[in-house]
């Protein structure tokens, strides 16, 4: 992946509308935005999709992991955030689908203006110290919305994560829940 071919995919979204207000886009996802973008390049190299796919956004995201007891541990089942761009303002959120899709994908984005929605599967997961949720690379299985930020994305990496695990109590009751708060940064790709 190279500096310019990023930067020409970053600049072609810089007038991408994100957001809605009364029925119009009204929120963009402008050139700082798109320079915004923070891939560490002393990454683990299974966290970086294949050449050829190029970062073109990183939002934060502000959510919960929620977990279920299968009878001995705490489970992943879900995870829930809203989404921000470099101005803090909300353009999205992150949701699991009920049940995976055909393509093994789950963990999903969607932006509302214009609409956009992308899916994905697990490729690669990086423990992390300190407590925190791994940092993962996913592959989409879905996308939908050309015009919107989230169509035509190929791989979505979280990174910088804080928090998230489950507690280190184990359960006493099968299908009890726990959320736990979590932060991290969603950097999403597109093939160029």
């Amino acid at each position: 992946m190279t500096s310019s071919s990023a930067l020409v995919s970053l600049s072609l979204l810089a007038a991408l509308v994100i957001s809605s207000a009364n029925g119009a886009c009204t929120r963009f996802f402008t050139a700082e935005d798109a320079q915004s973008v923070n891939v560490p390049s002393n990454l683990d190299p299974e966290l970086i999709p294949p050449q050829g796919n190029v970062p073109i956004a990183q939002l934060f995201g502000l959510g919960a992991q929620h977990y279920t007891a299968n009878g001995t541990a705490w489970v992943l089942t879900s995870a829930t955030a809203e989404l921000f761009n470099s101005r803090f303002e909300n353009i999205g959120v992150h949701f699991y689908l009920p049940h995976a899709d055909p393509k093994g994908g789950q963990p999903s984005w969607k932006t509302p203006c214009p609409r956009s929605l992308v899916t994905a599967k697990r490729v690669f997961t990086a423990p992390v110290q300190n407590n925190n949720i791994p940092w993962v690379l996913l592959e989409a299985t879905n996308s939908q919305g050309s015009c919107g930020l989230f169509g035509d994305v190929t791989y979505v990496q979280r990174l910088f994560t804080k928090n998230g695990l489950p507690t280190s109590t184990a359960p006493t009751d099968i299908n009890a829940t726990f959320s736990s708060s979590y932060t991290s940064f969603y950097v999403f790709y597109k093939q160029m």
